[in-house]
């Protein structure tokens, strides 16, 4: 009985031995490793580089510090946008030593407040991405008002006046710029000087009758005597209408039940300058009938659009196609769309 109890304590000392070895072989790897490897220090994460002309570089060189006992790498730069470039002379640096990365962020064609960043990817440690951030206000040597040129819709029997606008050129008093030019980035775009005052210039831009049927976006291009200045870009928009047009190019009987026929009403326009004859109107549903119920001159009317609610099977999406004798818009499509309540 005695021999058992000692076996016992024995046991029970053997067993503590071993746990307490084994905690220490667990802890002893945690520790040595918290306590080494690189470590990446950031002095300053963010230059304000303050207000800038446009057209400017902004150039800084952000300090990385490596306050391990182990080579830093820098695995990856990635800057946030096309606009940002960054460089190190080294990716590798050593304890203790510091490596500068240098961002460049071109301000050319960006305006208002901006914040630029620059994410690298290391083998530190701890905290082994980092982020370097460039912000300020990037501001205009020109003033453009109004900073975009909006048309709109223009038809070709739309009047010179509805095909014109104007925009005033102010050049700032903090640059030493001259205007050399203004221009436009396509034939259909007409740009003519109207005055001069002081630093102030206006000009007329009209989209001209030839214009294609479609959206157009263009621009002005605003040129400087000082070639080192980069040329401004003032956008210039417009959605040009063919000679036929139909108004609204959508219906949306929205939820078709009932048994009783619905009917929409649309408006159809012509501006060409010959005869212009409407030869057939289809659908391709049969629960949706067209037919031009009224005409003036053939050059306006009202396209009458029908909906018998007991043919409709599914959700409606439905097109109605106008055949017409015009060289260029033979066809005329018109969509249609109705949906059935929830059962």
């Amino acid at each position: 009985m005695r021999k058992s109890k000692f076996a016992s304590a024995n046991l029970r000392g053997l067993l503590a031995s071993v746990y307490l070895i084994g905690l220490s072989l667990i802890a002893s790897p945690v520790t040595a490793f918290s306590d080494s490897g690189p470590l990446a220090n950031l002095p300053s994460e963010v230059y304000d580089f303050g207000r800038v002309i446009q057209g400017q570089k902004v150039i800084h060189e952000f300090e990385v510090r490596n306050a391990g006992n182990a080579d830093l790498v820098l695995q990856r730069i990635a800057p946030s946008c096309g606009c940002t470039a960054a460089a190190v002379t080294s990716p590798t640096i050593k304890p203790g030593t510091t490596e500068k990365v240098r961002v460049t962020f071109d301000t050319s064609g960006m305006y208002g407040d901006k914040t630029k960043t620059v994410s690298i990817l290391t083998n530190a440690r701890e905290n082994s991405e980092l982020t370097l951030k460039l912000k300020g206000t990037v501001t205009r040597g020109l003033a453009v008002a109004p900073e975009r040129v909006v048309f709109g819709e223009l038809s070709r029997g739309s009047s010179p006046a509805a095909r014109t606008q104007e925009i005033a050129l102010k050049v700032n008093e903090d640059v030493s710029w001259e205007i050399a030019k203004v221009s436009a980035s396509s034939p259909y775009l007409k740009v003519a000087a109207l005055s001069s005052q002081g630093a102030e210039q206006r000009y007329s831009v009209t989209v001209q009758p030839d214009a294609p049927k479609g959206e157009l976006r263009e621009r002005l291009l605003v040129e400087f005597k000082d070639t080192s200045v980069a040329p401004i870009n003032v956008p210039v928009t417009a959605t040009v209408l063919g000679d036929l047009n139909l108004t609204p190019s959508i219906v949306s009987f929205g939820i078709v039940s009932g048994s009783q026929p619905i009917e929409r009403r649309i408006k159809y326009e012509c501006n060409a300058t010959a005869p212009v004859s409407i030869t057939s109107i289809t659908s391709s549903d049969p629960a949706v009938t067209a037919a031009m119920i009224e005409m003036k001159g053939g050059n306006h009317g009202v396209l009458a659009i029908k909906l018998d609610p007991t043919k409709v099977s599914g959700d409606l999406r439905a097109t109605i196609q106008l055949k017409t004798t015009h060289p260029e818009q033979d066809t005329l499509t018109l969509s249609v769309y109705g949906v059935q309540p929830p059962k």
